[in-house]
């Protein structure tokens, strides 16, 4: 996965607002596609990580995983793209 030192500021994106639950499916499903091997989503959220869970199991990623325990309500969704 790339990081933000990698990207030049005008390609860095930091919590893009998608409101729409057809929006934030597309995105979450654009991530897994791209995630490259062995790279590792990891995206804290307060509201949507079941909706993330859900997208990124139906795109192949098996190993999802959701935090418990951080700052309430506060969720981390964790998937990583096997080599």
């Amino acid at each position: 996965m790339l990081g933000h030192e990698r990207l030049r500021p005008a390609q860095r994106v930091d919590q893009p607002a998608i409101a729409d639950p057809a929006g934030l499916a597309q995105a979450v499903g654009e991530i897994a596609r791209v995630l490259e091997p062995g790279g590792r989503l990891t995206r804290p959220d307060f509201q949507h990580t079941d909706e993330y869970e859900r997208v990124l199991r139906e795109h192949g990623r098996h190993d999802v995983a959701r935090s418990f325990g951080m700052y309430s309500p506060v969720r981390v969704v964790t998937a990583p793209r096997p080599n």
